[in-house]
């Protein structure tokens, strides 16, 4: 692995960019239990990315939305004994400790206010493309600590590709395991992953 570091305005202000990928070496963790509000094309990858890396299994049970349809029947005829189906998503929180948000954008914020959350359990990592960090803590009560940004293409099925990760609180676990999917650039703040994201042609705001 290695460590990128550039500068951005105010010039006086430095920010880090750490990159792994799945050669690098890991971390020994135990297995996750993760969890998709939405299961579209993005949510299905990555769950088919985490549920098949190679060595000492990634997460110990996936639970997802039922929507859509299609793609939770997929999944869980792929992987039966690993992935559970929900019609409540506050079941998938209560079965799982990383929770990825996949939904439309304008469907957010009311989705996690509807829920509760274990803040001293659950991280939050949203793949909404316009989600803001002090939203997303706010939406869910989490602190900010608990709360991220990823974005990645459906390659990570294949464990090819690199996710961007904002993280402006270092998490061991999320790092370790987005980079033995795929490979993973974490990035201190939202500027940051906006650059990264124009740099790297990835999907965004704008896709």
């Amino acid at each position: 692995s290695f460590v990128l570091q550039r500068t951005i305005t105010p010039p006086t202000t430095t920010t880090f960019l750490a990159m792994t990928t799945n050669a690098d070496a890991h971390t020994a963790m135990p297995p996750s239990k993760v969890g998709f509000l939405g299961c579209g094309t993005i949510a299905a990858a990555i769950a088919t990315g985490l549920a098949t890396v190679e060595g000492e299994p990634l997460v110990e049970s996936i639970a997802v939305s039922r929507r859509s349809k299609a793609k939770s029947d997929a999944l869980k005829e792929k992987f039966p004994d690993l992935l559970s189906v929900h019609d409540d998503n506050q079941e998938i929180l209560d079965q799982a400790d990383v929770i990825f948000i996949t939904v439309l954008p304008e469907q957010a914020s009311e989705i996690l206010k509807s829920l509760k959350f274990d803040t001293k359990r659950h991280r939050l990592v949203s793949l909404v493309s316009t989600s803001k960090l002090d939203e997303l803590a706010q939406d869910s009560g989490l602190d900010a600590t608990r709360v991220s940004k990823m974005i990645c293409l459906p390659s990570i099925a294949k464990h090819d590709g690199v996710c961007l990760h904002c993280c402006p609180h270092p998490d061991p676990l999320l790092t370790n395991m987005f980079s033995r999917a795929s490979g993973v650039v974490t990035l201190e703040t939202e500027a940051d992953m906006q650059a990264a994201m124009v740099s790297s042609c990835i999907m965004g705001p704008l896709y």
